[in-house]
């Protein structure tokens, strides 16, 4: 892969990293003040203080991997998770993208 494209996708990638990182606070401020007993459940996930293997599981799983947060009926929330999941793929098909034409080389 050509390092201006290589270059070119970390960039994106970086991009979409700050901007996942933005909605997971979102989210999270949203659940700790709305939604305190999910959010508890989820480990009392944040992005960085109480950032764990397990609550970043729980709370992949609760969002990302089905449809559970629908039962809260808070469709900001809703509107962030479909955000959350483009940028979630979004990330995982760059970094595919960047991987393959590393080892391509």
């Amino acid at each position: 892969m050509p390092d201006r494209i290589f270059n070119g996708l970390l960039i994106a990638q970086l991009v979409v990293f700050v901007a996942y990182s933005g909605v997971v606070m979102a989210m999270t401020h949203r659940l700790r003040t709305r939604h305190a007993e999910a959010w508890n459940g989820m480990i009392q996930f944040t992005l960085f203080a109480n950032n764990s293997p397990a609550g970043s599981l729980k709370f992949l799983r609760y969002f990302v991997f089905s449809s559970a947060y629908r039962a809260l009926g808070d469709t900001m929330l809703g509107g962030l998770t479909i955000a959350l999941r483009v940028l979630f793929w979004t990330f995982v098909a760059i970094f595919a993208v960047m991987a393959v034409g590393v080892f391509a080389k």
